[in-house]
């Protein structure tokens, strides 16, 4: 059988584009081929400091200019962390 089931499904994601790691769970990781790196949940949280979940809010603070969002004057990486752990 090839799948026995729909939990058997599994989603790789191929891109660099960090934007998509908001999507990374337990059964869809980020395969960024640039780096030859797979990204599941532990992996973002490594890279990012923050959940996959808080993947957007983290951009929106630091700032994205591949996709021209300013972010927070004065609010760094280590910055938002903190703020995203806080709150």
């Amino acid at each position: 059988k090839w799948l026995e089931s729909a939990d058997d499904h599994r989603v790789v994601i191929v891109t660099g584009d960090k934007d998509l790691m908001a999507l990374v769970d337990q059964r869809t990781q980020v395969w960024d081929t640039m780096n030859d790196k797979h990204y599941t949940p532990h992996e973002v949280q490594e890279k990012f400091g923050v959940l996959p979940r808080q993947i957007r809010d983290y951009l929106a603070l630091v700032g994205d200019s591949s996709d021209n969002i300013p972010g927070v004057p004065g609010i760094g990486p280590k910055g938002a962390v903190q703020l995203l752990q806080e709150y």
